[in-house]
């Protein structure tokens, strides 16, 4: 993997579709790799994207898992719709977090460009990857759902390509989380 990011980056400048970036690379579609790549190229706090979203959704509610902390706090607090990001069936391009259930299990698999990327049991490893796929395949925010996606990268995040909207640093702020990175 470390010896083919390079190539792996000019490939996203180049815009490839995303599907043909994991045929050549399938490594990207093993969900340790893609978090480990995550954590070595885009500098989450404390070294580890999944553990610092999962200390974050404990700081902002006890016990609640990482999909209502974002639907039910984030997302409704910019009234964007949860169907943008969280969905039964793929509505868009962009990378979006399909819920299925079997047998009372909830799988949640990360879709980007129609194209299933990852499938994990793990609510924190989805939305890590979620978030640090706008990263490793340089994808800009949707309009519709940018301020919930600037949180999410505020929450896991030091260094960004952009400033944090207002309203971003105001949710950040508001709930003292991660004060370094504003």
């Amino acid at each position: 993997m470390d010896i083919t990011y390079a190539h792996r980056q000019n490939l996203v400048r180049e815009m490839k579709p995303i599907k043909e970036i994991i045929e050549l690379y399938p490594a990207l579609s093993i969900t340790d790799l893609l978090i480990r790549e995550i954590n070595l190229h885009f500098d989450p706090f404390d070294g580890d994207i999944v553990q610092i979203l999962k200390l974050s959704c404990t700081k902002l509610f006890k016990k609640e898992q990482p999909l209502f902390i974002l639907e039910h706090l984030i997302m409704k607090r910019y009234k964007h719709s949860k169907k943008l990001l969280l969905s039964h069936e793929v509505i868009d391009a962009y990378p979006i977090i399909q819920i299925q259930t079997a047998k009372n299990i909830k799988n949640y698999s990360i879709v980007i460009e129609y194209n299933t990327i990852i499938t994990t049991n793990s609510q924190a490893e989805a939305i890590s990857i979620l978030i640090g796929s706008y990263e490793i395949f340089n994808i800009e925010y949707p309009t519709k759902v940018r301020a919930t996606l600037e949180v999410l990268n505020g929450l896991s995040f030091k260094k960004r390509s952009f400033s944090l909207s207002l309203a971003a640093k105001r949710f950040l702020n508001e709930h003292k989380l991660n004060k370094r990175a504003l």
